[in-house]
């Protein structure tokens, strides 16, 4: 069974180091029945154990294709999430967008 945090069903989710919280991407695909194709989908949260969100990712305010997160993982000890046209850093404390590097 799928597991479902805030309305979405979460497709990855990644450890936070000396944390039980965990960042989880939740699938663009099956967004919550308010969040319609073409509307922003904050996907990337992090949330504790009990399941609680501490926040929600803030999104590139520049991608037009597809607002929300496609994936998300730890590189080098740094937050990493992408979209289709950006590579970002999040902070992981706050979910806001650290460094975005254009890929297109």
């Amino acid at each position: 069974m799928d597991q479902v945090i805030d309305g979405g069903v979460v497709i990855a989710k990644l450890g936070v180091a000396e944390s039980t919280d965990s960042i989880v991407l939740l699938d663009p695909k099956r967004r919550p029945a308010q969040v319609l194709g073409w509307h922003p989908f904050p996907n990337v949260l992090r949330v504790t154990s009990a399941g609680d969100v501490i926040w929600r990712s803030a999104l590139v305010p520049r991608e037009t294709a597809a607002k929300c997160w496609l994936d998300v993982d730890w590189v080098d000890g740094r937050l990493r999430a992408r979209t289709y046209s950006y590579d970002c850093e999040l902070d992981p404390d706050t979910g806001q967008i650290v460094q975005s590097t254009f890929t297109k």
